[in-house]
């Protein structure tokens, strides 16, 4: 229908005229009836005119302005919790539009709604907390489904809650099929996902991210699995990596069994960055294969799971992942006596990251895991606090220079370790270190031939300032002096010699001590 050429001053007058030409319109005896609305009702929508306010502002129908909008219930969606509503959902995402699902108290139940290319579907929040709940109303089934055999791009989810039906059993909120190729470009914004879902969101993904999205389990009984994210390559059969997925200002509480609240293999590069990790009874990120995952700015607590983080080696290869932690907080009140685990190949990074209170026992990981930089961290309280660090860390070798745990050779200054047993003097160059508490031998300097060797020892009491030197020759289990030693610190100082390592310890305090290999 074409509209006169109307100026602002007329548009009301015009409205008016248009109004008075149709018969009066009961609006409840139409909606009493829920049927399809009658071609006159249709008409007369498109018969009246709509000015957006604004300049340059054109006319347009009511009808055309009302379209651009697609909401589940245009296509019927009942949204009274019982109804099958999965038609409905299917068919509002057909029309290729953006879809619309408005707020009711009792959720939609659905199951597997099918995932199609650059859908895009939103809840309608009810003020500032309460989103729209999709309810899985199938066992083995998920609110949106990925079946296809080829791989679906460009695909929102946002301020949408999930739970599962009652009796329904291994639910998620999202899950890709098997031999599917991978969901690319995914984004979940605001999603909260809980109650008896088995995995929140189960697939092979690519550039997907999951941003302010709230997992956990607030039942009481722990009968059942409950992860977040479950991305197993392995589990789709495909070659390939999950690249660059990124989790931000999210929450992840009371997961419980399987691998982790988020079990990733295959990848290239997971980034988590400002979430926290709470009362899991399971590890937070198990990772297989993963080029490598970056925690920055993390919270975690109350952990109860043999580690909080695992790097693991994927089946049938001989890589393994690399763990990244930059100024996180672990609040250690959980169970775990493990901050990382490390299979073989595997490796951990560590800056400005802080561990307390930490009981007798917790370690960062287990002894001959890879450290490659250990800088600016620390074991701030607890009686496990100066035992923390103890045996985790070796010496790694980055772009031809070696270096001692982290930092390259000339380049230790400032590192300040706990007992930590891993300090080692290279060959021309000093390295620095804090060796406290008497009850452990931490190692100074190790031997590149496995033969034996010469080594500068020289320190001060931090406490004190008093300052010792000792020229140390070594050479099987014998050590020997090179010259009279000087001590005028006090401390009792004792050398040995075990393998390829110079190791010593002091009986009281902490001694601030410099190595230098001569040979």
């Amino acid at each position: 229908m074409t509209f006169p050429n109307l100026t602002r001053r007329s548009t009301l007058g015009f409205l008016r005229a248009m109004l008075a030409s149709y018969p009066a319109v009961h609006v409840g005896d139409a909606l009493a009836e829920e049927s399809a609305p009658t071609p006159a009702l249709a008409a007369r929508a498109d018969g009246i005119a709509f000015v957006q306010a604004g300049a340059g502002a054109q006319i347009r129908s009511v009808e055309a302005k009302a379209r651009e909008i697609v909401s589940v219930v245009d296509f019927g969606a009942k949204g009274d919790g019982i109804t099958d509503d999965t038609a409905a959902f299917n068919a509002a995402i057909a029309t290729g539009k953006a879809v619309s699902v408005p707020y009711t108290a009792a959720g939609y139940a659905v199951a597997n709604i099918d995932v199609v290319d650059n859908m895009q579907v939103v809840g309608e929040k009810a003020g500032m907390a309460l989103a729209p709940t999709l309810i899985v109303a199938e066992s083995n089934a998920a609110a949106f489904r990925n079946s296809a055999s080829k791989s679906i791009f460009h695909c929102v989810f946002e301020n949408l809650a999930c739970r599962a039906g009652p009796r329904v059993v291994n639910a998620s909120f999202y899950a890709q099929a098997k031999r599917a190729d991978y969901s690319a470009y995914f984004t979940f914004r605001q999603i909260e996902t809980y109650g008896n879902l088995r995995a929140s969101y189960v697939g092979l993904f690519i550039f997907a991210v999951w941003d302010r999205c709230r997992d956990g389990y607030l039942g009481t009984g722990t009968d059942r699995e409950h992860s977040a994210i479950v991305a197993l390559a392995d589990t789709y059969g495909q070659p390939n990596r999950q690249n660059l997925n990124r989790i931000k200002d999210s929450m992840f509480f009371n997961a419980f069994g399987g691998e982790a609240a988020i079990t990733g293999s295959y990848g290239t590069l997971w980034t988590i960055e400002n979430s926290n990790f709470e009362a899991l009874q399971t590890r937070a990120f198990a990772a297989y294969d993963i080029v490598k995952v970056h925690f920055s700015n993390c919270w975690f607590e109350g952990i109860n799971a043999p580690a909080i983080v695992h790097a693991g080696t994927f089946s049938g290869t001989h890589a393994a992942s690399t763990i990244a932690f930059d100024c996180c907080i672990f609040a250690l009140t959980g169970s775990a006596r493990r901050v990382v685990t490390v299979e073989a190949q595997g490796s951990v990074a560590l800056r400005g990251n802080m561990f307390n209170p930490v009981s007798v026992g917790v370690r960062l990981c287990d002894t001959g895991s890879r450290i490659t930089v250990n800088e600016d961290n620390l074991a701030g309280s607890g009686a496990g606090a100066a035992d923390f660090f103890t045996g985790t860390h070796q010496d790694s070798y980055l772009n031809g220079r070696r270096q001692i745990n982290g930092a390259s050779d000339n380049n230790v200054a400032s590192m300040t370790f706990q007992n930590e047993g891993g300090i080692a003097a290279t060959q021309g160059f000093m390295s620095r270190a804090e060796i406290r508490v008497a009850s452990s031998f931490a190692t100074v300097a190790t031997s590149q031939t496995g033969l034996g060797g010469t080594c500068i020892v020289s320190g001060y009491d931090p406490n004190g300032g008093a300052q010792f030197r000792v020229i140390k020759d070594w050479q099987g289990a014998t050590v020997r002096d090179v010259v009279p030693p000087l001590n005028a610190t006090g401390r009792g100082v004792a050398f040995r010699a075990l393998g390829k390592d110079l190791q010593m310890k002091v009986d009281t305090g902490s001694l601030i001590i410099f190595t230098t290999m001569l040979h």
